[in-house]
Formats: C-alpha cells, sequence, structure tokens
C-alpha cells in the first residue's frame, strides 16, 4: 500500500469516528434528570377515593396506597411534590358534591371510586358511613361519571388524571358483585378513553389474588379494627400503588421519569 493510500485511509477513518462520536452526542439518552430547582413549579397530588383510599385495611399509613404514591413521587424528584391531599368521597354522588368544596386544584389527581355503586345498587345508602355517600342510580352511572371528567378537566385545566378501575373484592365469579364490577369498569374506562385519560387497570391486578385481601389475623390502620376478607391488605394496597404508577407513566405525560416498583 502505497505512503498516499495509507494516509487517504487514516483520514477517512478518523473523519469517520468524529462523525460517530458527533452522533452519539446528538441522540437522546435515558438519564436521570436533575432535582427541580427552587423555581420548579410545586405540583399539588390528590387521590380522591373510598374506603380504599381512606386505608382499609393496610397495616399503617405508610403502607396504603396514597401514601405509597405519594412516597414514590416525592422521592423519585424531590422538592417537586410536597404536598398531597386525599380525600374518600365514597361514591360518584359524593365527588359530585365535595369537588366544588376542595381546596385549591390539583396538578396531578388520581381516582379510585365505583365500589359502593355495587353495595348500594342506586338504592338510599344504608350504610351510615358519611353524607356523601350519595348513590347515583346504575342507569345514569355512565352519564355522569362522563360529566366529572369533564367538570374537573374545566376546572383544572392540564390537570394530569389517572383513573382506577374497581379491584377486585374477593367476589366470587357467580357473584352479582363480581359482574357488575365488569359492568362499571367498562363504563370507567370506556369515559376515560373518550377524553384521552389515563386508565389504572385495578381490577386485573388484583382479581382472584387472596393474598391481596385483608383476613380478621391481620392487624389494621384503624385499630381495634382487623381485616375483613373484603379491603385489601398490605400486598394489596402495594398493588394498587404500582398499577397507578404504570398507568400514569405508560400514557406518557412526562412530569417525571419513570418509578420503579416497590420492593416491599
Amino acid at each position: 500500500m502505497s505512503q498516499r493510500l495509507r494516509i487517504g485511509s487514516s483520514l477517512f477513518l478518523l473523519i469517520l469516528t468524529v462523525f460517530l462520536i458527533q452522533i452519539r452526542c446528538l441522540s437522546p439518552v435515558q438519564a436521570r434528570p436533575p432535582a427541580p430547582s427552587a423555581s420548579s413549579k410545586i405540583l399539588s397530588v390528590w387521590v380522591l377515593g373510598d374506603s380504599l383510599t381512606l386505608g382499609l385495611y393496610a397495616s399503617s399509613e405508610e403502607t396504603t396506597y396514597r401514601q405509597r404514591l405519594f412516597q414514590a413521587l416525592q422521592t423519585e424528584h424531590p422538592g417537586a411534590v410536597r404536598y398531597m391531599l386525599w380525600q374518600s368521597v365514597c361514591t360518584l354522588g359524593g365527588l359530585e358534591k365535595r369537588w366544588d368544596e376542595l381546596p385549591g386544584k390539583p396538578d396531578i389527581l388520581f381516582i379510585e371510586i365505583g365500589i359502593h355503586a355495587l353495595q348500594d345498587g342506586g338504592q338510599p345508602n344504608a350504610t351510615g358511613i358519611d353524607d356523601y355517600c350519595i348513590p347515583v342510580p346504575k342507569e345514569v352511572w355512565q352519564e355522569r361519571y362522563g360529566a366529572m371528567l369533564d367538570r374537573i378537566q374545566n376546572d383544572a385545566p392540564g390537570v394530569k388524571i389517572v383513573v382506577g378501575t374497581i379491584p377486585w373484592c374477593n367476589w366470587q365469579p357467580d357473584s352479582a358483585f363480581f359482574q357488575e364490577a365488569l359492568t362499571y369498569n367498562a363504563w370507567i374506562i370506556a369515559e376515560a378513553r373518550k377524553r384521552d385519560i389515563a386508565v389504572a387497570d385495578l381490577w386485573s391486578a388484583t382479581v382472584n389474588k387472596v393474598d391481596g385481601i385483608s383476613t380478621p389475623e391481620q392487624t389494621s390502620i384503624f385499630p381495634p379494627y382487623h381485616g375483613d376478607q373484603f379491603h385489601p391488605n398490605d400486598l394489596g394496597h402495594r398493588r394498587l400503588a404500582e398499577t397507578f404508577l404504570q398507568a400514569y407513566w405508560r400514557n406518557a405525560y412526562q412530569i417525571f421519569t419513570p418509578l420503579q416498583t416497590f420492593s416491599r
């Protein structure tokens, strides 16, 4: 090989190497973003739901699904998420009534309702939980659920919403509750998709997983009460939290980078 050819080959390899380095530097990388500065927006996280949002029947405040959500967001990006409002609104009717009473508006909103629609069947509430357990007749439930999502989006422009389907609460497949839950879940999914709202499929994450259901032998967040073979235990609450978070990231809201699942 002549000296001129060797020099030409070396020059070509040098140019190619520089070009590849430049391409690599310009390519997007999956990097963890820096912690928000003091001037970054502080995000308000809301969790609205029923007795599961209240915490039944986790063993502690830290193992409730709502607190897991909040701690995960805080840990991943310290400084951006400093405030969480959670409220047990009990039913869709309760959410309709309580929405305007809540202070401010959320930036991120997780909604978990529907179980009491199965329990009261659209009849006057007989559980005596509180004044917000307002039943909504089955024949108008889907329409009013969609209207409530519209109301939230209009009142809080830009809010990032994740709605949860009804989770499995130890119902047998041949029971009316099991079949009703499938119906209501289809409505929840349909109304959310009409509005490009993220859906956390809590049903699929929990159905027939009895290890996530609380038992009388397990302590609860509200002593002296114990598990009741209906509400989730710590593992059940963990599954709810993970499913909500996965739905949040999967819909590419991109406020934060994806979170890891919980270790316990």
